[in-house]
């Protein structure tokens, strides 16, 4: 792991991005589940197989593509814009 010193952000903006990081990371392991388990459900209906619960996966990661997965562009411009902002309000502020 790299000395935080070392890094060309400073430290404050790495303490502001650890909520953003967070909500970035957590997530991704469930959506890469999420994908494969619509894989699954496009080969088994392809194959004919007319359980409901494969067209519900479907809309499922649909609706995690349209919805949940455009806010990674949110969370990286928040990323760009660093700690500056937040860092410039007293404690007393929060």
């Amino acid at each position: 792991m790299p000395d935080l010193a070392s890094l060309p952000v400073s430290a404050d903006d790495i303490r502001a991005a650890e909520r953003i990081l967070e909500g970035v990371v957590r997530p991704t392991p469930l959506e890469y589940s999420r994908a494969l388990s619509a894989k699954v459900a496009q080969a088994k209906i392809a194959a004919g197989d007319a359980d409901p619960i494969y067209a519900e996966k479907l809309i499922l990661a649909r609706y995690y593509m349209q919805r949940i997965l455009p806010e990674a562009g949110a969370h990286l411009a928040k990323l760009k814009a660093g700690a500056e902002l937040v860092m410039a309000l007293s404690a007393e502020a929060f």
